[in-house]
């Protein structure tokens, strides 16, 4: 059997908060994009010849200079981050899960720990909720190898978007010398959790090609793009 094809709505919506975004794809009648659907949508916009990943083929109507600006712009991932001591929890955002909700860490523990782990990153049963213990990711400027196994990066995107995120965040450079980087939360001692969002962009300076940026998700001052799914 061939591979299912996924196709994106060639709408993307934004340059608006995550928040505004977010409504408007639901509003419209489609599903929020996985952090693996993004990393094919990328990869697919800055593969060399589209054709050569039968795993993901994108609209013709999207033309890949396009999504490029969107890149620029900021992209939206929709997950939900939430920092704590132990690790980040990253939890797929969903048509029915609420702006604003509480997360109930013992139960968030429970869920990945009756799932599997991948290279040290738990994961739920059905995917949808991950786990990244403190240690597995840095927020540092990264060489490959790093990159595609640090464990933020696995929970947001799975094992298999890591090494698609990281292929091409690699080629982003304005020159050999630009690297990629992100921007963590670090939760220190009795300080409560933190609900995030991230977004990816690329950055023209300081030799920071791919940036993926954590912003709070209340905070409207971050802006980006988003796209949805055909349900």
């Amino acid at each position: 059997m061939g591979v299912k094809e996924k196709t994106f709505n060639y709408i993307s919506v934004g340059r608006e908060s995550y928040r505004n975004v977010r409504s408007q794809i639901l509003d419209k009648g489609y599903r929020l994009s996985t952090g693996e659907e993004v990393s094919s949508l990328i990869q697919a916009a800055y593969s060399p010849e589209e054709g050569n990943y039968k795993f993901f083929k994108i609209r013709k109507r999207i033309e890949k200079s396009a999504i490029r600006n969107l890149m620029d712009e900021g992209l939206f991932v929709f997950n939900r981050n939430l920092w704590t001591r132990d690790g980040v929890y990253v939890i797929q955002d969903s048509d029915s899960t609420k702006r604003n909700y509480e997360l109930d860490i013992k139960n968030l523990e429970k869920v990945v720990n009756e799932g599997e782990k991948i290279d040290g990153v738990k994961f739920s049963k059905d995917k949808s909720i991950r786990f990244a213990p403190v240690g597995s990711y840095s927020g540092e400027n990264y060489r490959i190898e790093k990159f595609t196994k640090d464990g933020f990066i696995i929970a947001s995107f799975g094992k298999d978007g890591a090494e698609k995120i990281g292929n091409i965040a690699f080629n982003f450079g304005i020159n050999f010398n630009d690297i990629p980087r992100t921007y963590l939360r670090s939760i220190q001692g009795d300080a409560p959790p933190i609900q995030t969002v991230s977004i990816i962009t690329r950055k023209k300076y300081r030799k920071q090609a791919f940036v993926l940026i954590d912003a709070l998700l209340d905070d409207d001052s971050y802006h980006g793009s988003g796209f949805g799914m055909y349900k």
